[in-house]
């Protein structure tokens, strides 16, 4: 179940976690260019090592909003009167391998329908 969650998640919520994201790192960016999140100065020790500053939000706050957005963001979308696409899910509904169980699936379905 899980799985099949996660891939309708990334089905219908892949862009509008990726908006956000971007939108949220456009705004952390600007942030640490102007001085108003901390930074850590680094070293690069390779083939003409360099040295510099360097912000870590994006890379700790990125990942929870994308996924977030990602998991949250149609029953976000519902609660604010919008309805997604209509979707029939015969495969998450209907066990596929073992025979018993998807015949009970398929007796299920007249039900599930009405």
């Amino acid at each position: 179940r899980r799985e099949k969650y996660m891939c309708l998640a990334m089905y219908f919520n892949f862009w509008a976690a990726y908006a956000a994201t971007l939108l949220v790192a456009g705004v952390l960016v600007a942030l640490i260019c102007t001085g108003r999140l901390p930074t850590w100065e680094f070293a690069y020790v390779g083939e003409g090592g360099f040295t510099g500053r360097g912000g870590f939000a994006c890379t700790v706050v990125c990942p929870v909003v994308f996924l977030t957005v990602l998991f949250t963001f149609s029953e976000a979308y519902a609660l604010l009167g919008f309805s997604g696409p209509p979707v029939f899910l015969d495969k998450t509904c209907i066990h596929q391998t073992d025979r018993e169980r998807q015949r009970e699936g398929i007796l299920r379905l007249a039900a599930f329908l009405k």
